[in-house]
């Protein structure tokens, strides 16, 4: 992993107009709708964040309650860079009709939430990224966002891109291992 891939990247993510466009609309809906949304706002922030990260939410509607419960409260945290937004997501509740009180873990989804609220704050949890830390860093608890947050802090340093804001970061991170990956797997497909 090198700096020179930052251009490389931002030249690919340019050019992608199908990821591209869909960051730009939520960047925009989100600038639009930052704090203090109706239930309305915050389920159409959520689908938006659900269907561009495939963060698996298979009820967006309990989690937008959920969310809308907190209001200002969580507004005021996300202001504040206060992990207990990201807790907050952490034990969502799930009632349907065949599901009676299920509590379901969203960090993944929470830090995307909070990111796209205050980006140069939160930055967002991936499982390819948190992969990647693993190999680079024997923290194994990068579930903890303190930790994760300071880790990923760290590994900007290390690698020269201290000055990048977490949101390009974050994009140029995934980007190149999603990059990698696929090598990968078409070398191994190739192999065998």
């Amino acid at each position: 992993m090198d700096r020179k891939d930052i251009d490389e990247w931002r030249k690919a993510f340019n050019n992608d107009q199908n990821t591209k466009l869909s960051f730009d609309a939520i960047t925009k809906f989100i600038e639009n709708n930052r704090f203090g949304s109706t239930k309305e706002n915050i389920l159409i922030k959520l689908c938006i964040i659900n269907q561009l990260y495939s963060t698996n939410i298979h009820y967006p509607v309990n989690l937008a309650n959920h969310i809308f419960k907190y209001g200002t409260e969580l507004d005021s945290l996300i202001k504040a860079w206060d992990v207990k937004a990201i807790d907050i997501f952490r034990d969502c509740e799930i009632t349907t009709s065949w599901w009676k009180g299920k509590t379901m873990n969203f960090y993944s989804f929470a830090t995307k939430y909070c990111s796209f609220h205050n980006p140069e704050k939160y930055p967002k949890f991936d499982s390819l990224i948190e992969n990647h830390l693993k190999l680079k860093n024997n923290k194994t608890n990068l579930r903890d966002y303190k930790i994760y947050k300071q880790v990923l802090e760290d590994y900007k340093k290390s690698i020269w891109c201290d000055d990048l804001s977490f949101d390009e970061f974050d994009k140029w991170l995934w980007y190149i291992l999603r990059k990698e990956k696929k090598d990968k797997d078409t070398l191994d497909k190739a192999k065998s």
